[in-house]
């Protein structure tokens, strides 16, 4: 009689026994930890491709990490009183006041700080319409810090709007840096096209 149960669980299929189970279920955990592995590796090398430098006032950026060929993304740096351009849209900069008070006593610049108002001139180049908006625009001070404008009480504030093709706008924008720095760069950015850097002085 206990010869004939022997047999009878010898001869039940490998899946009903619970070695099959215990075999399958670790075969897929280190399935799933050597690909967590190769992806992290390949992570790695991915990111040790991406550079960033700066070589004769332009900005390049390796772009590997994003796109399949060896194709970069340069940001062109102008240099002061240089006409910029950006997916069609030509930026110039008409002026630059220092010093700049809005009028308003109750909008005025920090302790240590000035407003300076820039003054300048866009001109769709293109055949498609652009959009602008004063938020496009972005000041970097000698201190490596980065701000959007700061007042909109100026009455000749830039706007936001679209151009036609060969459409014009003229307005300015107010920032607020460290009183008397020189070291100022004014920064566009696209996001379809691209961006440019205009250094002030």
């Amino acid at each position: 009689m206990a010869d004939n149960n022997n047999t009878t669980k010898n001869d039940r299929p490998p899946f009903k026994r619970a070695w099959f189970w215990v075999t399958i279920v670790i075969s897929f955990a280190l399935f799933i930890f050597s690909l967590v592995l190769t992806t992290k590796a390949a992570m790695k090398i991915d990111n040790a491709d991406t550079n960033r430098v700066t070589l004769g006032g332009s900005l390049t950026i390796d772009s590997n990490l994003f796109d399949d060929d060896d194709e970069e993304d340069t940001m062109r740096l102008y240099a002061p009183n240089e006409t910029g351009e950006v997916g069609g849209l030509a930026i110039t900069i008409n002026s630059i006041e220092r010093n700049f008070s809005t009028g308003n006593r109750f909008d005025t610049p920090d302790e240590g700080m000035e407003y300076i108002k820039i003054n300048l001139t866009l001109t769709n180049k293109s055949k498609d319409r652009i959009e602008y908006n004063p938020f496009d625009f972005e000041l970097e001070n000698g201190e490596g810090d980065i701000q959007d404008y700061a007042t909109s009480l100026q009455e000749d504030h830039l706007g936001s709007g679209s151009l036609a093709s060969g459409g014009k706008k003229t307005g300015s924008l107010v920032f607020e840096v460290p009183a008397k720095d020189t070291n100022l760069t004014l920064y566009y950015e696209d996001y379809t096209n691209g961006e440019a850097g205009f250094r002030l002085y």
